[in-house]
């Protein structure tokens, strides 16, 4: 028997699987049951869907001596991805979703930030990372808006909305480190470590504000955010030019802007209230924010 035939048969053996959908491509994983749940109640439990329909793509993995491995389903049998830690491995699994689907949705504006809404009005957060985007989102679902993303914001060019993004919400250990507030939230919760050894948490959105799913929004304000720890704290009027330019810097997909996009993007800026957030740590960037939107309680 060919060596290769005896992995084929062990391969051929799933403890549970899921599916996922996301922006409309659809991921379908097996693997131990165990691990799996894991990754249905939190990874991915804002995009599950019952592995009725056909995915685009099939993942099954095994774990052997403690080592992850993953195979795609109906192609070579090779492994496409080995690893003996748990977070590296979860971490690979969220980015092919994550590369796929924003790769089949090439005409919306793909930008770097955070974004909630209420009443179809959203609002943005734009800036480098650790700069309290996730924070500001996370504050602002304790006072009833929805999440539409924390990490990808999605533009239709067309009509200048906001499309939700459906992955969780995902907390840095740094953010919540003297705040019992989002500690409360992130207590008991799954968490994995980033590539850079940084523990994160992962949080359903439903549990800090509204149930409801949101919905495509306009744009209502925009803030940009700017973190330096020789700064004292400062909310400011920002300029058209300074929220077009940040969020040119900031997308993913700038490499496909044409004329049209960046007129879009000069559309937005002109339509709505753009702000500037200096600070040396998200906690003082979420005073002065909510002082700015007259909010009276964390």
């Amino acid at each position: 028997e060919h060596p290769g035939a005896a992995m084929s048969k062990k391969r051929k053996s799933v403890g549970d699987e899921m599916q996922v959908n996301l922006l409309g491509v659809r991921l379908r994983i097996g693997g131990p049951a165990r691990e799996i749940a894991h990754l249905r109640n939190s990874l991915f439990s804002r995009c599950n869907e019952p592995p009725g329909p056909k995915p685009n793509a099939s993942i099954q993995f095994e774990i052997d001596c403690g080592t992850y491995r993953a195979w795609f389903v109906d192609k070579s049998s090779e492994p496409i991805y080995e690893s003996d830690d748990r977070s590296d491995f979860f971490w690979w699994l969220d980015n092919e979703l994550f590369r796929k689907s924003l790769k089949k949705s090439p005409h919306l504006i793909q930008v770097h930030g955070g974004a909630v809404e209420k009443g179809g009005k959203a609002i943005l957060f734009l800036g480098d990372s650790y700069a309290g985007k996730s924070t500001m989102t996370l504050h602002l679902l304790r006072q009833g808006y929805r999440f539409l993303t924390d990490e990808v914001i999605l533009i239709d060019p067309r009509t200048l909305r906001v499309a939700p993004f459906h992955r969780n919400l995902l907390v840095r250990q740094g953010a919540i480190d003297g705040n019992p507030i989002l500690k409360k939230y992130c207590r008991g919760n799954w968490h994995y470590e980033d590539y850079h050894g940084e523990m994160k948490w992962l949080i359903d959105p439903a549990k800090l504000g509204p149930a409801a799913k949101p919905r495509k929004s306009v744009i209502k304000r925009i803030y940009l955010l700017r973190r330096h720890r020789g700064w004292r704290p400062k909310l400011e009027s920002a300029t058209e030019r300074e929220v077009v330019e940040q969020m040119i810097k900031m997308a993913f997909n700038k490499h496909r802007f044409g004329e049209e996009v960046v007129d879009a993007l000069v559309q937005i800026a002109k339509a709505s209230e753009n702000f500037k957030i200096r600070s040396p740590h998200g906690g003082e960037a979420w005073k002065l924010l909510k002082e700015h939107m007259d909010i009276s309680k964390d």
